[in-house]
Order: structure tokens, then sequence, then C-alpha cells
């Protein structure tokens, strides 16, 4: 059973939140002996970071795991944790009653019963609140928890309840699924909105991103700044980011390949081997993986008309763009790397400009006009499949800024 822990604040000033006692709060979340091939929350720098980012190929307890630490905080300092959407679509009843099914059915609700000491065996979802309650043997719940220990949020309809929400404990805030196929270029600062409204002054709250897909292109990393490390960090591997004194802990999961998981490939899959669309279901060991682009196949009658443009990708990687002339009369764009510019060269950008030689976006003038035109008909050529990838997510947050 968890007891109440008495509550202490740090630097003794309530306003900057609950000092909490994080290996107590690990050391609680042990005991409920988890399976062991799930995500095991208790390895995270909690103290040393305030936000963690987890992504890996497929769910592997992630959500169900942070969950579990969010309601002992509860059951130990009263915290809530607040779990976010990018979609409103995403918290509908019939969608999130299904979040806690694993802790509610888990061995007949051993979790909580262990964590409550038998007096609660089971969790109630009511407007968009989760609470503890206590279920008789006809199925009918005997005993309720008056306050809730969860908050479902979305991100794109928070403004409506903006102005008069108000969880002064609200200490932990899961984003569930933060990469997904539709992101919008506004759902970044809108999370920080959000945030900040449950955050207040408090210096308490830890940020939990959360991802079933790794797409290292993904503009949630770009405006972490931290794209360029993320692509060096491998699968099992982590690390420990510092973004102008804001510590960001990145994970990129890897579960080992059982004996099931090989024979299940075996049966399903086999088809799947070495084809890159379907990368994604049976390699379950490679780092990221990128959507396969036709590739550069250079002729010695390649005439080469233009390589003055060069595409800022990103913050730290920029690509240049070859307009060609191939043997058959075709006109086609070679697009890989950068390695050096010139002073004429020309870079497009979705930054700011600062300089005479940047366009915004896509640029203008007949020559930005062919190349696009170019890529519209799938006659750009790349160098390699992250490179396709990084020109993918450029052209994708030019017509998201353009809106």
């Amino acid at each position: 059973m968890i007891n109440k822990a008495p509550i202490k604040f740090i630097d003794n000033k309530e306003k900057l939140g609950i000092k909490y006692d994080w290996p107590s709060i690990m050391s609680d979340f042990k005991k409920l002996k988890t399976p062991k091939d799930c995500f095991n929350p208790i390895t995270a720098p909690i103290e040393s970071a305030s936000i963690f980012v987890y992504v890996s190929k497929r769910s592997k307890g992630k959500t169900t795991n942070w969950l579990l630490i969010g309601l002992i905080m509860y059951l130990k300092y009263g915290t809530t944790t607040e779990y976010v959407r990018t979609s409103k679509d995403m918290i509908k009843p019939s969608i999130v009653e299904e979040i806690f099914n694993v802790i509610k059915t888990y061995n007949n609700g051993q979790y909580i019963k262990q964590m409550t000491g038998g007096k609660y065996n089971s969790i109630f979802y009511k407007w968009k609140k989760c609470y503890l309650c206590h279920i008789d043997d006809e199925g009918k719940r005997d005993l309720e928890d008056p306050n809730p220990f969860f908050y479902f949020l979305s991100i794109d309809s928070f403004h409506i309840i903006k102005s008069g929400f108000n969880t002064p404990k609200g200490d932990l805030i899961i984003l569930d699924e933060f990469i997904e196929e539709y992101n919008t270029i506004s759902d970044f600062p809108k999370f920080w909105d959000l945030f900040r409204t449950v955050q207040r002054d408090r210096l308490s709250p830890k940020v939990i991103l959360l991802a079933n897909t790794t797409d290292p292109n993904n503009l949630w990393f770009r405006e972490l700044c931290i794209s360029k490390e993320v692509k060096e960090v491998q699968p099992g591997e982590h690390r420990l980011l510092d973004v102008n004194g804001t510590k960001i802990y990145f994970e990129y999961l890897f579960f080992q390949i059982t004996r099931n998981v090989v024979q299940m490939i075996t049966q399903y899959f086999g088809f799947a081997k070495g084809n890159p669309r379907m990368a994604h279901l049976v390699d379950t060991e490679a780092a990221w993986t990128f959507k396969p682009v036709p590739h550069i196949v250079e002729d010695e009658d390649d005439i080469y008309l233009n390589r003055q443009l060069r595409i800022r990708a990103n913050d730290v990687e920029m690509l240049q763009v070859d307009l060609v002339r191939k043997k058959d009369g075709r006109i086609v764009v070679y697009c890989h790397p950068c390695t050096s510019t010139y002073e004429d060269s020309i870079f497009l950008t979705l930054a700011d400009i600062r300089e005479n030689n940047e366009l915004w976006g896509l640029g203008y003038g007949k020559y930005c006009k062919l190349i696009w035109q170019l890529y519209e008909r799938n006659l750009w050529y790349f160098s390699d499949n992250e490179t396709g990838a990084l020109i993918e997510s450029y052209v994708k947050n030019y017509y998201q800024l353009k809106r």
C-alpha cells in the first residue's frame, strides 16, 4: 500500500511546487513488478531533466507505466496527471476509457489493489477526468474517490477551457503520440501554451513526450533544438541533452526480439523482408528508417545546367539541388547533402530571411518554379532515403506555414 508522503516545497516556497521524493516514487513503482519485457521508467534521470522524450517502433508499455507513476504520485502527494493528445477526437470517451484497461484488468486489478491496500480496485471516467473506485462482486461501484487523479486534454481545443483551467498539482504532463502523420506546425507552440497554463510558476512539473513511430525529421525535434542529436541516437541508446539550460532526456527504446516475435514475422511477414516500405513491420533492430525514394544514378553524359540552389532543410542540415539534363533529353533534379557553398549560391529557407541570397519557402522566379514542377512530377532523384525525407518534411512544413 502506498501511503501519503509529507509535502515539502522547492526552496520552502509553495508557489514553486512540490519537492518530490523521486527515489521513493520509483521504489514504489518497482514493487508493482510490471512485466520485464515492457518499458521501465525507473532508469530515467527524473531529478536531472524536465522534459522526457521516448520513441519506439511499437507500443511496449510506455503510456501505461507512466500512468502508474502518475497514480503513485497522486496517492503520495495528491498530484494529478494531465494526459494530452493533439486532437479532441483522440480523447473521446470511447477511446480514453481504453487507456486504463491494462491497469484495471492486469491480474484482476492487482496494481490498484496493491497501491491502495484494497480500498479501491478499479477506475472510472467522468467528464474528461478519471477517478479511483471500488467495484463490488455484483459489478457495481460501492465506493468512489471524490477527487480526480487524471485529466484528458487536447491541443486543438484547450483554448476553450484555458481561462478557467486550474490544476495546482498538475505536475505530470503526458503528451501521447506526439509524432503523428498529420502534425501541424502550430501543435508545438499550442502544446507549450497548454503546459504554461498548467504549470503556472511551479518548478515541479515533468513533461513526458511519447511516440510509437520513429521519424527523426519530425518538426518537434527541430522545435526542441535536438534534431541533430536525435539522429545520433541508435535503438537502445539514450542521451541527456542541454538546450540553453533546459535538460531534455531522449531515449530510443529497443526491446529484445523474442522467439515468438521471430516466429510471428516468419509466419505473417515473410513478404516484407527486404522491402523498405515495410521495414517497420520486420526490421526490429534497425536504426531510423525512411521511405524509399528514387536514387541518383549519374551517367558520364549528364549535363549539369545549374548547381546554385541550396535548401536549409533544418537548423543543421543543408541540401544541394542540381538541375541536370540526361542523355535522353529529360530534365531532372539531383538532390544531395551540400558540402560547399559559393558566392553565387542561392538558399531556400523556412526561417527568417537574413541575407540577400536567401529566399523564403519554395522561392520565386522561373527557375524555382521549374524545380518544384519537377518535384511534383517525381523527377527528383536523391543521394539517399534520408535526404528524400528531409525534402518531404521541408515541403510539408512550407505548406503549413503558408496557411
